[in-house]
């Protein structure tokens, strides 16, 4: 398999040698097992190991995908997965292409003696309508979820983003909770909590928000969440009867503070979208144009609108002012700066 990508003899013998001669043993406590050897699986903790399990992974995915013409058209690129280590999403327009393309993995897998986990495995149709669908491996059906955790991020049927919004602000507001202890302490300063709520807590609630796609409603429960922390840090509860202006003032903080973080955050990654080659898929992502028929009614506001939105660029200005990374950076410069 090496050979296929070039990879020389000489260095294609060393990597057999350092697996053929490989043995090891499992250490629990103070106890160490009977050594043995490795006969599948890479070596835990080698440098190489990422790069001969992408290489193999990738072996196995392009045999298998060689003859398969579906997935999303992206300004007429095919586009039928998406990897990450082993984290795959196989992607089909219809029931039918997303069947195929599973049927052709699971073949191509089974070849090199690799197995779809079927309980890992799951469904999701991102429709206007949801309805159910059957995909299935040897006959079993898999089972068909409304949203799916992939690289940390809540993907849903309905390609939202108040899922994902709610789910991470959850997550940072039981951090904070956690670190009450903290607040609480008089002899730390406020300074310090304060810089300590944006290393500790905030990474968690902002986690992928570069791509969030925030209508009026989200920008609200953002900004309402940026409070909770502060009072949080200040030790102040709904009972005390302060105002958020008053929070903001004694943190010295904007009452939408978070939301301005977010938006500087997406600005920066349009801007760097904007500069890649245009082969690169996310640019093509950016600014590809809707295939078929669109739903009566009003659509929706897409990620490239919203952000523009708060610099109040259009598109075509927008595409060449990002080159000019100065002149990108002060389309928001009034916004909050950590």
């Amino acid at each position: 398999m090496l050979q296929h990508y070039n990879i020389p003899r000489k260095l294609t013998a060393l990597i057999q040698n350092l697996y053929g001669q490989a043995v090891s043993a499992v250490r629990v406590g103070a106890d160490i097992s009977d050594w043995f050897r490795q006969t599948v699986g890479v070596r835990q903790g080698c440098v190489l190991s990422p790069d001969l399990f992408n290489l193999f992974l990738e072996h196995v995915l392009g045999e298998a995908l060689e003859a398969y013409r579906g997935g999303a058209l992206i300004n007429g690129r095919r586009v039928s997965n998406l990897c990450f280590a082993d984290d795959i999403d196989l992607m089909g327009e219809t029931v039918d292409e997303a069947q195929d393309v599973l049927h052709a993995v699971h073949q191509s897998s089974q070849r090199y003696g690799l197995e779809i986990s079927k309980n890992k495995t799951k469904v999701l149709l991102v429709a206007k309508e949801p309805r159910q669908i059957t995909i299935a491996i040897d006959s079993e059906k898999l089972e068909q979820v409304s949203h799916f955790k992939y690289l940390g991020t809540e993907v849903t049927e309905q390609n939202r983003t108040t899922t994902d919004l709610r789910c991470r602000t959850a997550q940072a507001l039981a951090a904070c909770s956690n670190l009450q202890v903290i607040w609480r302490n008089t002899a730390i300063s406020l300074k310090t909590k304060l810089r300590l709520l944006d290393s500790m807590v905030l990474p968690i609630a902002l986690y992928g928000s570069e791509n969030w796609t925030l209508n009026k409603a989200d920008l609200q429960k953002l900004q309402s969440f940026g409070m909770k922390c502060l009072r949080a840090v200040l030790n102040i509860t709904w009972r005390d009867h302060i105002t958020n202006h008053e929070i903001a003032i004694r943190t010295s903080r904007q009452e939408g503070y978070i939301v301005d973080i977010v938006k500087r955050r997406q600005h920066a990654w349009l801007g760097h979208v904007l500069r890649m080659d245009g082969n690169r898929l996310p640019k093509m992502s950016v600014q590809a144009h809707a295939h078929g028929t669109r739903y009566r009614g009003r659509p929706r506001k897409n990620w490239v609108d919203t952000v523009l939105e708060h610099s109040g660029l259009d598109f075509k200005t927008a595409v060449h002012r990002a080159y000019d990374r100065d002149k990108w950076r002060n389309c928001m410069s009034g916004a909050y700066d950590q």
